[in-house]
C-alpha cells in the first residue's frame, strides 16, 4: 500500500467552507500544483491541523509517533493530523513511500504499529524544492514559539540551498492550524507532541 501525496489546497475554498469537513485519516490528498499564497488553501473546518515532518530513525520517533495518534483519537472528528515524512534531516528517512508503513509496523514504533492518522507522500521541507505547504507555513510562522533561536546542532547536516533562518531544523518539528486555515502556532523538534493538546483545546473552543 503507497502512501498518498498531498493536496491542502483542494480541501477548501472561501465560498462554502463553512459547511465541509476535514478528510478522514488516511484520506488520498493529490500533490499541489501552485505555492499557497493564503490560509484559504489550508481552510478545513472543523479541523485544526498539526503538520510535521518526520522519519523513522529519528531518537524520538517511538514517542512522537504515539503521541500523534493518542491525539488523533482523542479528537477523531474535529482534528486533522498529517504527517510528511522527509529525508533532509542527516538522511534518517530513507525508506521508499511503500516501505514506510511496513517500517513503522514492525520496526519502529513496531509492535504492529499502525498510524491513525494521514500519512502523506515523501517530500522535501527547505531548500529550492520545499513543499508549498512549508514554504506557506514557514513564511507565517519563521521559527518555533519554544525555541526561536536554534536552527541547527552541526551544520553538516544542511544539505539542502538555499538556507534560511525560517527552515525547518530537525524531524518531529510541528505546526497547527486553526479552523480558518491560519497558521497558530510552530513547535520544535523537542517539544513534546502530547503537550500541543492545550493549544487543541483553546483552538476548539473558539472554534465552537
Amino acid at each position: 500500500m503507497g502512501l498518498p501525496t498531498c493536496d491542502l489546497g483542494k480541501w477548501n475554498t472561501k465560498v462554502g467552507r463553512k459547511h465541509q469537513r476535514g478528510p478522514s485519516p488516511g484520506a488520498a490528498l493529490p500533490l499541489p500544483a501552485a505555492p499557497f499564497h493564503s490560509s484559504f488553501g489550508l481552510a478545513c473546518p472543523p479541523a485544526h491541523l498539526p503538520l510535521g515532518e518526520l522519519s523513522l530513525e529519528a531518537g524520538t520517533t517511538t514517542r512522537d509517533f504515539t503521541q500523534l495518534n493518542e491525539l488523533q483519537c482523542r479528537y477523531p472528528r474535529r482534528l486533522v493530523v498529517l504527517g510528511f515524512p522527509c529525508n533532509q534531516f542527516g538522511h534518517q528517512e530513507n525508506c521508499q513511500n511503500e516501505e514506510i508503513l511496513n517500517s513503522l509496523k514492525y520496526v519502529r514504533p513496531g509492535g504492529g504499529f499502525q498510524p491513525t492518522f494521514t500519512l502523506v507522500q515523501k517530500c522535501e521541507v527547505n531548500g529550492q524544492n520545499e513543499h508549498p505547504v512549508f514554504a506557506y507555513l514557514k513564511d507565517k510562522l519563521p521559527y518555533p514559539y519554544d525555541d526561536p533561536f536554534s536552527l541547527m546542532t552541526d551544520p553538516k547536516y544542511i544539505i539542502w540551498s538555499p538556507v534560511r533562518r525560517s527552515d525547518v531544523s530537525w524531524n518531529f518539528e510541528k505546526f497547527l492550524i486553526g479552523p480558518e486555515g491560519e497558521p497558530f502556532r510552530r513547535y520544535s523538534r523537542t517539544f513534546p507532541t502530547i503537550n500541543i493538546e492545550p493549544d487543541i483545546k483553546r483552538l476548539l473552543k473558539v472554534a465552537i
